[in-house]
Formats: structure tokens, C-alpha cells, sequence
């Protein structure tokens, strides 16, 4: 008797395995929305399901519960589409995913964007850092640069004293911001006089 119950129990249980049947199904749609045809679908169950969608539609028959992968692909190399859905099955029953296809080479691209986003910001910061060190270091040459200033007064003595500064600029082969601090420098301890003249300075020997 109790032989009889275990292998009606046995056979209630695989009765059960077998029901709990579901249907995935659905359609297979490029950019415009139109059904592809000839694309090889297939799902990962054991063993794994594959065949090819000559209609541009789709159906696979799982037999368990869990989740599930499903991948469908079109054409080789460069002009490859691609479209990749998990769904969970929970129940038995329909269930309906459509798939869109994509070029493979944007899912690649999109997969090391933010790393591409990251090492441009870290670029940008750097340089950053690098030229406001620059600039640092540049101020600070102008505060020391006693001899500079004294190429600046010589050139404005062989100029007959006055010279305009973008004629300085050209003599001393310097920047425009480096030039303007030597000047002011030199104003202030009353070597130069300077005077606007339209868009540019007129610097006169005191």
C-alpha cells in the first residue's frame, strides 16, 4: 500500500513538472517598426532552443519556472543587429516579448561610455591644473624678474623714450599678461608712465 502511494505521489509530481508549461512569443521589429525576416532567435533553456524566424515572428515552449534569456541576431559583421530580453516566468501561461533590433556596435560603444566620460573629465581637470600652474608660475617669474624690468627700460631708452607696449611685446617675445604686470611694476615705482592711446598703451620713461 505504501509502494502504491509513493509512485502515485511520484507520478502527480512529474504530472505537475510537465503542466507548468509556458509559451513565449512575439514579433522581431528593426528602427522602423517593420517585422525582419530570417533572424535566428533562441533562449537558454536545457537544452538551449535556436531556430530561424523566417516571418519575423517568434514562439518558444518552456517547461520551469526561473528567468530566462532571450537573443536574437541578423546579418554578419559590421551590418550585424542584435536584440537581447530576459523575462521571468513565474506561471505558466503566455507571455509576449517583441524584440527590436540594434546595431551590435552601439550596444559595444555604449558599454564603455561612462569610462570614456570618466577619462575625458579627468583630461579636462588636468589640463586645468596644468595651466593654472602655469599661470602661477608665471606671476610669480614677473614678481622676481629684476632684469626683465630693466630690458623693458632699456628698450624704451633706445625708443627715445616712449614706445607703445605691443611694440615691448614684440621686442621681449613675451606674453601679453607678463608684459602688462612688468609695466605696472614699473609704474608703481615710478620708472614708466602709461597712457591709453585707443585700443592699445603708449609707455613713456619718466
Amino acid at each position: 500500500m505504501l509502494r502504491k502511494f509513493i509512485l502515485m505521489l511520484v507520478l502527480v509530481l512529474c504530472l505537475q513538472e510537465i503542466a507548468l508549461g509556458a509559451t513565449i512569443h512575439g514579433g522581431i521589429y528593426d528602427f522602423s517598426l517593420e517585422k525582419v525576416e530570417n533572424v535566428i532567435v533562441e533562449i537558454n533553456t536545457q537544452p538551449l532552443q535556436r531556430y530561424v524566424s523566417k516571418d519575423g515572428i517568434y514562439s518558444f515552449e518552456v517547461q520551469k519556472e526561473g528567468g530566462y534569456n532571450i537573443t536574437a541576431r541578423y546579418g554578419i559583421k559590421k551590418d550585424k543587429l542584435i536584440a537581447e530580453e530576459v523575462i521571468e516566468i513565474k506561471q505558466e501561461g503566455e507571455y509576449r516579448v517583441d524584440l527590436f533590433l540594434f546595431p551590435e556596435t552601439i550596444t559595444e560603444d555604449t558599454s564603455y561610455l561612462p569610462y570614456i566620460l570618466i577619462t575625458g573629465l579627468i583630461l579636462v581637470i588636468s589640463v586645468g591644473i596644468y595651466i593654472l600652474k602655469k599661470k602661477k608660475k608665471e606671476i610669480i617669474t614677473l614678481e622676481v624678474g629684476g632684469d626683465d624690468l630693466k630690458k623693458v627700460v632699456d628698450i624704451i631708452k633706445k625708443a627715445g623714450g616712449r614706445t607703445t607696449q605691443k611694440d615691448l611685446r614684440k621686442e621681449l617675445l613675451l606674453s601679453e599678461a607678463k608684459i602688462s604686470l612688468m609695466i605696472a611694476e614699473l609704474e608703481e615705482k615710478g620708472k614708466v608712465q602709461k597712457i591709453k592711446k585707443g585700443r592699445g598703451n603708449i609707455i613713456i620713461l619718466k
